[in-house]
């Protein structure tokens, strides 16, 4: 692969998994050229699933996410990006939902390469079914 131009970027989706050999080539004013080779390792994303949507109704102790994939090899996080949500969510999965809303969530998961993939899922948060036993 060739590289050419002082800003272009390397685009590790457009060569397969594996060693990849660049050439960055220079050209001065003067017409005269140099060439530069290396060789980049591309390595291959984890494949990440966040879990199903799913509805919750509130209460104050969380409810655990489970199922998300994948756990272990590298270090996965969660983040509740719904703006101004008042629901909170753990690095572990530990969801709180406080109050009724309709949450996204994303799972990161990263290699120790720095490599990282994300999913989402969406969590709608009901109240809870009032009873009436008499």
């Amino acid at each position: 692969m060739s590289i050419i131009g002082n800003d272009t970027l390397f685009d590790p989706s457009k060569v397969s998994i594996g060693f990849t050999e660049l050439t960055y080539t220079f050209t001065n004013t003067n017409q005269c050229t140099v060439a530069e080779k290396t060789s980049i390792e591309v390595k291959e994303l984890p494949v990440v699933f966040a879990g199903d949507d799913m509805t919750l109704c509130t209460n104050k102790d969380g409810f655990q996410l489970s199922g998300f994939t994948p756990t272990s090899g590298g270090n996965g996080t969660w983040k509740v990006i719904t703006k101004a949500s008042p629901n909170t969510i753990t690095d572990e999965g530990l969801f709180s939902p406080k109050e009724t809303s309709i949450d996204t969530l994303v799972y990161t998961f990263s290699l120790p390469s720095g490599c990282f993939k994300t999913d989402t899922m969406i969590i709608t948060v009901t109240p809870p079914t009032q009873v009436n036993a008499g």
